[in-house]
């Protein structure tokens, strides 16, 4: 029957164009003619890197891009904070990136605000150059699951070194918004990296036989794992009625999407970059999480209080204004 990859042009450049065409193309290519049995991703990745490689000697620039348009962004140096954090962070896709700019994305990013609620030239922010896929999130998410298989000192070591080393870089990145004051929009970002860090770094206790989580603590960590989700969108699982069009309906769905993350009241930016090495924390988690929940004992009675403060506040002030009422019914009736 045949078949066709497309590409949109809305967040690209000549600089990135190669880079967003192949070597995806080369794996839809092969995905095409092979049978539909052949299914190891793994083993597609690892062939996918001499493929890399021909396409570079034929003249592409899918991979020699990537650092020259990184340093643009920091006056045609490239920083290493920013390359840390740039190497394990992907784009968004095209409907979170036209949810989050369009509808209200110019409004609260800072550079936006600044041109006038202007569109900036796209290859100028963070998210326009970045790789379409991390391998440094890949490899992470590969090693956690090495290490949860057979857990041995070497590979718990390079695991917590490299949270250590996202952890670290916040720190780094921030004393770059002095000299780049431009850059100051990927803060959220580089911030929720270190914060996904300190999960993992967490969960490693755990798994080497430190205490277990409370059930507080469990629920406050998948909420921050929640909240670094980017704003996704399956049209494949949209039902149409028989009247209606597809884009017809997806504005409201997607407008939907975005006052859901404005709830939470972080900037937008979180949400359309995507942090690479979130799949391996999550598994790290949900691993610490099946070694059981730690007792509280008062302390969490107190925490449920404490977490429920509005709800209960709500309910003493329902209840005092229910008695005041009471109160001055009987009184009318005495008199």
């Amino acid at each position: 029957m045949g078949g066709e990859a497309c590409i949109w042009g809305e967040d690209i450049n000549s600089d990135t164009i190669d880079s967003r065409i192949w070597p995806r193309a080369a794996a839809i290519a092969e995905r095409l003619w092979s049978p539909r049995e052949v299914r190891d991703v793994d083993d597609m990745s690892r062939r996918l890197e001499s493929v890399r490689v021909d396409l570079t000697r034929l003249g592409l620039r899918h991979d020699r891009y990537y650092e020259p348009a990184l340093g643009r962004l920091t006056g045609g140096v490239l920083q290493e904070p920013l390359k840390t954090l740039a190497d394990v962070c992907e784009p968004p896709s095209l409907l979170g990136r036209w949810l989050s700019i369009q509808a209200l994305g110019a409004m609260l990013a800072p550079p936006l605000v600044r041109g006038f609620f202007r569109v900036p030239e796209i290859g100028t922010r963070f998210e326009d150059v970045l790789q379409p896929e991390s391998g440094t999130g890949a490899a992470f998410g590969k090693a956690v699951d090495v290490y949860l298989e057979s857990p041995d000192g070497e590979a718990r070591r390079s695991i917590e070194d490299q949270l250590r080393g996202w952890q670290k870089n916040h720190e780094r990145v921030v004393e770059l918004f002095d000299e780049f004051p431009g850059l100051e929009e990927i803060e959220p970002v580089s911030e929720g990296l270190a914060s996904l860090a300190g999960l993992g770094l967490a969960a490693l206790d755990v798994l080497d036989g430190g205490e277990p989580f409370s059930s507080r603590e469990k629920r406050l960590q998948l909420e921050l794992l929640a909240l670094h989700d980017p704003v996704e969108m399956d049209l494949s699982e949209i039902d149409l009625a028989e009247d209606e069009d597809l884009a017809d309906v997806v504005p409201a769905i997607m407008l939907g999407r975005l006052v859901e993350k404005l709830k939470t009241r972080e900037p937008l930016i979180k949400f359309r970059v995507k942090i690479a090495s979130q799949p391996g924390v999550e598994v790290l988690i949900l691993a610490a999480h099946a070694r059981g929940t730690r007792d509280e004992g008062a302390m969490g009675l107190l925490w449920f209080v404490y977490d429920r403060w509005a709800i209960l506040l709500s309910l003493l002030a329902a209840g005092a204004v229910t008695l005041l009422f009471v109160r001055r019914r009987r009184a009318k009736r005495k008199t």
